[in-house]
C-alpha cells in the first residue's frame, strides 16, 4: 500500500527514494513522508508509519482506488498543522481561535510551543482581504460592497440627471425674445427684494409650523404630528394655495392659521410689487433701446447711401429754386 517517489534528502541533498502517504483532510490532498521532520511520536507518525490496518483506525475514510486516507477536518488547521510536519516550526495565524488550534494539537498530540505570526502587514492583509478574520474586517467589506452600489447608483443618476438636462436647451429661445431677457434683467436687479421674500418665508414657516404642531398635537387624528409636516401646511397657506389636506381642529389653531394666511398676503404682496415695477421700467427702457438702435440703424444707412451715390446729392444742390414760382397762363391758339 506504500508508494515511493524520489525525494530530497533534508541531510545530504540528494534525491532518495522515500514512501509516502496520501492523506486527504477536510478535502485538501497532501503526500506525507514516512521520515517525518519531527522525530517525536504523533498522531501523524502513527498514520505514516503503521499498517493499513492501523490507519484504518485512525482515519475517518479510504479509498482503495486512489489509496487515500480521509480525515475531517479543518483545512485551514490543516495547512499550519502540515507545514509544521514538513519544516519543524508551528505559527498560529491570529484570525484563528486559540481555543480551536488547541484542540487541534491536542488531535494531532502536538505539544511544542507555537508562534503567533502577527505582524503588521499580514494584519493588513487579512483585514482586506479576509472579511471573516475579524468583526472590523467584516464590517470594511460591508461597507465596500455599499460604496460600491452607490457608484453604480451615482452614475445611473448622473447619466439620467445628464439627459434630464437636455432640456436646458429650450432656454436658448430666451437670446431671440427681447421679454425673456428683460425678466432675467429684473430678476437680477431684484435680488434685495427677492432675499427679503426669501428670508420672510423662512422665519414666517418656522415659526407658525411650530406654534401649529404644539397647537395641534394632542387632538386625535391631528394632521400635525410633526414640525416638518406643519411646514408642509405653513408653505402651502401662506401661498395662498390651500391644497386642504391639512387643516387645525382647535379654535386656537384655526386663529393661528388665520393669521398665517394674511400674513402670507401681505408678505408676498410687498416684494411682487417692487419686482413687478422693475419689469415695467426694464420693460419701458427695453422698447426705447430698442427704438434708439432702429433709429441709429436708420441714419446708418442714409449716410451708406449718401455715401455710395453722391451725384444724386450734388444734382438736388445745384438744381435753382425759385422763391416765388409763377405759373404761365395758358393761351388759346
Amino acid at each position: 500500500m506504500h508508494r515511493r517517489v524520489a525525494f530530497r534528502d533534508r541531510q545530504s541533498g540528494g534525491l532518495k527514494a522515500v514512501e509516502y502517504v496520501k492523506l486527504t483532510i477536510g478535502g485538501k490532498c497532501y503526500s506525507v513522508r514516512n521520515d517525518l521532520y519531527i522525530k517525536e511520536k504523533t498522531r501523524m507518525h502513527d498514520i505514516v508509519e503503521g499498517t493499513h490496518e492501523q490507519r484504518l483506525l485512525l482515519v475517518d475514510g479510504y479509498d482503495p482506488a486512489t489509496n487515500e486516507y480521509y480525515l475531517e477536518r479543518n483545512t485551514r488547521l490543516a495547512d499550519h498543522i502540515m507545514d509544521f510536519f514538513a519544516t519543524g516550526s508551528l505559527h498560529k495565524p491570529t484570525n484563528i481561535c486559540t481555543e480551536r488550534f488547541k484542540e487541534e494539537l491536542d488531535f494531532w498530540r502536538i505539544g511544542v510551543e507555537y508562534a503567533t505570526c502577527s505582524s503588521f502587514r499580514m494584519i493588513i492583509w487579512r483585514f482586506i482581504e479576509d472579511p471573516q478574520s475579524s468583526v472590523p474586517a467584516a464590517i470594511f467589506a460591508l461597507l465596500s460592497i455599499l460604496f460600491v452600489f452607490a457608484s453604480v447608483i451615482g452614475v445611473i443618476l448622473v447619466v439620467r440627471v445628464l439627459r434630464v438636462l437636455r432640456m436646458a436647451r429650450v432656454f436658448k429661445l430666451a437670446r431671440y425674445s427681447t421679454s425673456l431677457q428683460t425678466f432675467g434683467h429684473t430678476l437680477k436687479a431684484s435680488m434685495t427684494e427677492l432675499s427679503m421674500l426669501s428670508l420672510f418665508l423662512v422665519t414666517g414657516i418656522i415659526f407658525f409650523s411650530t406654534i401649529m404642531y404644539y397647537l395641534e398635537r394632542e387632538e386625535p387624528h391631528t394632521d400635525f404630528y410633526s414640525i416638518p409636516a406643519g411646514m408642509w401646511w405653513c408653505v402651502v397657506t401662506m401661498a395662498t394655495i390651500g391644497y386642504g389636506d391639512a387643516k387645525p381642529i382647535t379654535t386656537i389653531g384655526k386663529l393661528a392659521a388665520s393669521a398665517a394666511a394674511i400674513l402670507g398676503i401681505i408678505v408676498l404682496a410687498f416684494p411682487i410689487s417692487m419686482i413687478v415695477e422693475k419689469f415695467s421700467n426694464a420693460q419701458q427702457k427695453a422698447i426705447e433701446e430698442q427704438q434708439l438702435q432702429a433709429a441709429r440703424m436708420s441714419a446708418a444707412a442714409n449716410n451708406y447711401l449718401l455715401r455710395r451715390f453722391p451725384t444724386r446729392r450734388r444734382i438736388r444742390r445745384s438744381r435753382p429754386v425759385s422763391p416765388n414760382p409763377v405759373t404761365e397762363p395758358l393761351t388759346e391758339a
